[in-house]
């Protein structure tokens, strides 16, 4: 529909392709379909009058472009889960540790620093009514900016935040201030991390990747670039109506990264797209840290990631 719209023609859905002309036996249909694995057809077609020469035409290039892409495929949907909210915040297990932790180090009178990313909604609650010397640091190139205390710095890390991001800095702290002392990493959060993780995972083993909606909140990882560093072909799209033949030409593997700004029905409605190409696998993918909280010699994990 949208490639016929494209091009000017005035094209309609219809729940039989031949109620689009004026007398069923003057119309001319154009298909492709399989079977699909349980022997339901699966496929697309386009009706025109026999007397519309554009029409036909143009009914002909369409589904000749489209079947071109034809194969068997698999998708490979990226399940991130929600990013931080102000919503949410408040209540997060991982917040509450972090403030206890930055209590403690206000009462011992130490200068904080707290690893976080500035507009992000836990860096806000993590700070909200507290009364301490506070340093925020968003990467290890801050550091030698910043004047603090040998004798009496510390650390936290915000929610939210890449741990290999905070790795980094917290390796900084140690070397620059041997002093420094941290919150227990068994209170950090993984969720920004195995977000990350897992659109880096997709991108990487497929062979285009589309981005549905786009991120426009500071809570939000951006997707576009994390996949773009895969070298996979990325395309972000609102509308299933913006996908080209030529984007899937020959990807065997398709990988599809969800956001919050998405209509809902868009990732349904193009694994429907989709699977009228061929027969296609679709795969759920989510990596997940697990937080081992005690060692007596058995690993438990605890439930601290979401």
């Amino acid at each position: 529909m949208a490639s016929l719209r494209r091009t000017g023609h005035n094209a309609v859905r219809a729940s039989r392709p031949f109620e689009v002309c004026a007398d069923a036996q003057n119309g001319v249909l154009f298909a492709a379909s399989y079977l699909d694995r349980d022997g339901r057809a699966v496929g697309f077609c386009i009706a025109a009058h026999a007397s519309d020469k554009v029409g036909l035409q143009a009914a002909r290039e369409t589904v000749n472009s489209w079947s071109a892409v034809w194969r068997t495929r698999r998708a490979v949907v990226a399940s991130t889960g929600p990013g931080c909210r102000d919503d949410e915040g408040h209540s997060c297990q991982h917040l509450m540790t972090a403030r206890a932790e930055m209590r403690v180090f206000a009462e011992r009178g130490d200068q904080i620093v707290v690893i976080g990313q500035h507009g992000h909604s836990m860096l806000a609650a993590l700070l909200d009514d507290l009364a301490a010397d506070v340093v925020v640091i968003g990467s290890d190139d801050h550091i030698g900016h910043q004047r603090l205390d040998p004798d009496r710095v510390s650390y936290v890390v915000q929610p939210g935040v890449l741990i290999e991001d905070a790795a980094r800095v917290i390796a900084t702290l140690r070397a620059l201030y041997p002093r420094v002392r941290g919150a227990h990493p068994d209170g950090l959060c993984y969720a920004a991390s195995d977000r990350a993780a897992t659109v880096r995972a997709v991108a990487a083993s497929c062979d285009a990747t589309f981005i549905l909606g786009e991120v426009t909140h500071p809570d939000i990882l951006d997707p576009f670039r994390l996949a773009a560093a895969e070298e996979t072909q990325v395309h972000v799209i609102d509308d299933t109506a913006q996908v080209r033949p030529a984007w899937i030409a020959g990807a065997a593997s398709i990988g599809i990264v969800p956001t919050p700004s998405a209509s809902p029905s868009l990732e349904h409605e193009l694994l429907d797209l989709f699977s009228g190409l061929g027969p296609l696998s679709i795969a759920r993918r989510r990596l997940i840290t697990d937080v081992l909280t005690s060692w007596d010699g058995h690993r438990v994990a605890a439930p601290l990631s979401p």
